[in-house]
């Protein structure tokens, strides 16, 4: 029996290692898989992007800015003829547990300069991979003007501004969750100028908590929103009672930017609505 027994604690063994050494390279031929799927995926979006082709496109990428395959397509014809950028190149692309992220290169058609975004890579629902855009902006740092406002402001008298050149609306969730935390203006608008006044209100209904909202000028891009000008408005203005109006300064009259709106707290969402002024 000391003999059986021996001898099937031996073949248990070997078994054992057998099948250590089997399903450990699958592992990791599965991820090494994903990443070249996922480094194709990128490449063939930068290869779309090269043919100013908006069709193919859509066809790698899932673009938070849009809500429908249409408005994506109509969109990218306007983005790609004033594209910032040119010469985009994939540089880098890692798999980090079970994220993985693209590192693209970026050179600015004005100066040369090149930037860099990093996007993640996921598998979409019918399991092909996807670059994601939406959520990385570039910030011609030498171009950007900044501002923050934390004074209660009075509704301006409204003789003073021209007409109205866009509406904005939001309902954005907190930092980290699964619902959106950015918005955009309802159309886009071509600067006279160099500056934009904002007239609005910004709450969280039913409370007296402070809030925190970053106004941008942008100009939506391929890769990502390239900031032009910034406002950060810290108060709550209620929706019945005293708007905020302030305005964003940019260094270049800009032609078709958006207002984009964010909420950067952690820790509560965000209403509010209202126009860009010229």
């Amino acid at each position: 029996m000391k003999i059986v027994k021996r001898g099937f604690t031996g073949i248990a063994t070997l078994a054992l290692i057998f099948s250590t050494l089997v399903i450990s390279p699958q592992k990791t031929n599965a991820s090494e898989t994903d990443v070249q799927l996922a480094k194709s995926t990128v490449n063939s979006y930068i290869k779309a992007v090269e043919k100013q082709d908006p069709e193919e496109m859509v066809k790698w990428v899932i673009d938070k800015r849009f809500t429908s395959s249409e408005q994506q397509k109509s969109e990218y014809n306007v983005i790609l003829r004033n594209n910032e950028f040119n010469d985009a190149k994939l540089e880098n692309i890692k798999k980090t547990g079970e994220t993985i992220k693209a590192t693209i290169s970026l050179k600015r058609k004005n100066d040369g300069r090149v930037e860099s975004v990093e996007l993640p890579v996921v598998k979409d629902m019918d399991s092909t991979w996807k670059l994601v855009i939406g959520d990385v902006s570039t910030r011609d740092e030498k171009s950007i003007v900044y501002d923050t406002s934390e004074k209660k402001s009075s509704n301006p008298n409204m003789s003073t501004l021209s007409t109205a050149v866009a509406y904005y609306e939001f309902d954005l969730a907190k930092q980290g969750s699964c619902c959106t935390h950015t918005a955009y203006s309802d159309s886009s608008f071509d600067m006279t100028g160099y500056s934009v006044g904002i007239n609005g209100w910004q709450e969280l209904p039913s409370t007296n908590t402070k809030v925190t909202v970053v106004y941008q000028i942008v100009k939506k891009g391929v890769f990502s929103d390239d900031v032009k000008g910034e406002k950060i408005i810290q108060d709550f203005y209620r929706k019945k009672g005293t708007w905020y109006y302030e305005t964003i300064s940019t260094f270049e009259k800009e032609s078709g930017v958006y207002l984009k709106i964010t909420n950067p707290s952690s820790t509560n969402g965000v209403y509010g609505a209202g126009n860009v002024y010229q």
